[in-house]
């Protein structure tokens, strides 16, 4: 989690920050609301607008195919895998979201979300998968997308 000095209307470079803490969540599931009379991030932050959160992290395929994502966000936003950029929402916006397909082999896979709260009163960020062949979306939870299990010695 970052606290941003000035208002930009642009994504920062996180890598040139540094960081005031860290959150650890399995999803990105906040809907759209209203965050003005907030607290911020609990034991972070207590700034509503002017910060940023650099999720990332690595998760696994099981069934490789083409996977469909939805980002959305209010304000900037970027979903990278594999440290390709599928979707880039930067710039100060209401509630928006945007999608990409992907094909992902089975495996061990990479993403990370580059996220800034610029202005009020509304914060949304979220992130959604659709699977080869799957017909409805799901927040997209690492919960399943994890490490699988070693298989035992026989």
């Amino acid at each position: 989690v970052y606290e941003l000095r000035t208002f930009s209307e642009r994504l920062p470079d996180f890598r040139e920050m540094d960081p005031i803490g860290s959150v650890y969540t399995p999803t990105l599931d906040v809907p759209n609301q209203i965050f003005t009379n907030a607290s911020g991030i609990p034991g972070v932050t207590p700034r509503t607008d002017l910060f940023g959160v650099d999720y990332h992290g690595a998760f696994w395929i099981r069934n490789g195919g083409d996977y469909v994502f939805r980002l959305m966000a209010d304000d900037g936003a970027r979903l990278e895998v594999d440290e390709r950029e599928l979707i880039n929402e930067d710039g100060i916006h209401a509630a928006m979201g945007r999608e990409a397909s992907v094909h992902l082999d089975a495996g061990r896979h990479s993403i990370q979300v580059p996220y800034y709260q610029g202005s009020l009163p509304n914060v949304t960020l979220e992130l959604w998968v659709k699977g080869p062949g799957e017909a409805e979306w799901k927040i997209f939870n690492m919960g399943d997308f994890a490490r699988p299990a070693a298989k035992a010695a026989e």
